[in-house]
This record gives structure tokens, sequence and C-alpha cells, in this order.
């Protein structure tokens, strides 16, 4: 099975990535925010999650292990295929679709193009109970950038953390500090290594 690629990027645009290793060009649908983290490199890594169409196969290449997870997670909803994942994983983080599927938000889906009403309703029914719990409170979430969060989060999983590991210690920062002592990447992680 194709698990990453690794190598020079020859051609990127923001759905698209061709990634040169061993004088093949592999082609990857990609997702708006994996285009975010790679579009200032000449080289990139990753993550392949290979599916099978009916004019054969198509790869899609995701940043981090947090998005490749929620795209699985997605295509697995009944009528939610490759690039309908793909399209709500280019407007949401996996963070903010987790938080919309907890928090029951039927509009933060449907915002994005192409989810209508009966999908949305799809994705909450048969995710609840599959997507990593996330500990923040509506309130708590609210004051802090998603995107700061999921960088953070990402970090500890690098560094060998479980995603519940890093959510609980995230979360109790988030819980028992001001949000003038996590002001910055650096000093939110080094906060959560109280609680690791």
């Amino acid at each position: 099975m194709l698990d990453y690629i690794k190598g020079e990027i020859v051609f990127l645009n923001p759905s698209k990535v061709v990634i040169e290793t061993g004088c093949i060009g592999y082609e990857a649908q990609i997702t708006l925010n994996t285009y975010e983290k790679i579009k200032d490199s000449k080289n990139a890594s990753l993550l392949i999650s290979l599916i099978w169409k009916d004019d054969g196969p198509t790869l899609y290449g995701f940043a981090d292990e947090e998005e490749r997870e929620a795209f699985k997670l997605l295509i697995s909803v009944n009528s939610i295929g490759a690039n309908t994942a793909r399209t709500l994983l280019s407007t949401l983080t996996p963070l903010d679709l987790y938080s919309a599927i907890q928090n029951k938000d039927i509009n933060k889906l449907q915002k994005v193009k192409g989810i209508g009403a009966k999908s949305a309703e799809r994705i909450l029914v048969e995710l609840k109970d599959k997507i990593p719990e996330i500990q923040l409170s509506g309130e708590t979430f609210s004051n802090i950038d998603t995107n700061f969060y999921h960088d953070s989060l990402l970090a500890l999983r690098q560094l060998g953390y479980s995603m519940k590991e890093a959510e609980t210690a995230l979360g109790k920062v988030l819980k028992n500090h001001s949000k003038e002592q996590y002001d910055s990447l650096e000093k939110l992680i080094k906060l959560a290594f109280k609680y690791l």
C-alpha cells in the first residue's frame, strides 16, 4: 500500500501537486490547507490516500496525519465522495470539522460548497461516535484561533504524543491559563508539556 511520497515539487496549484521521486512524477489531489503548508517549499513529503474510481486510481495527498484521518472518516460517510471530502477539508481544518460534528453545527458544514442539508446531517450522524473528542468548550474554543490550536496539536503529535494526550494537555492549558500566557505557539506547547 502506498503510504507517502517524498520528493521534488515539479508542479503545484491549490488543488493539485506533482512530486518527482525516483524519476517518476506522482500527481496527487490536495486540499487548500495542504497547499498552504507546502506552497513555499521545493520539496515535500505527503501522506497518501489511494482511491479507486471508475476511470482508475487517484492519489490524494495530505501534509499531516490529522488531515488524512479526517479525509478517511469523511469518505466513510454514505454519499460523501473523495472530491467532496477534499472540498470540506479545503474549507475546514480537521479540528474545525470535529468541532462542528461534536457541537452538531449543521450550519458550519452547509457553508461548504456542495454540502446540502442531507449531506451535513449524514456527516453529523455517521461520524459523531468516530471523531476524536475535543476537550474544549465552545466558549474557550472561540478565544483561540483554530489554526494556532491545530499547529500546536500537530507539533505535539510529531513529538510522539497521541491525539488524545495532546488534546487533553492543550485543553488543560486553555482551562487553567489566561490567553496572555500562551500568546505564541512556543508558549502554548511549553505549557502543554506540564500536563503530559
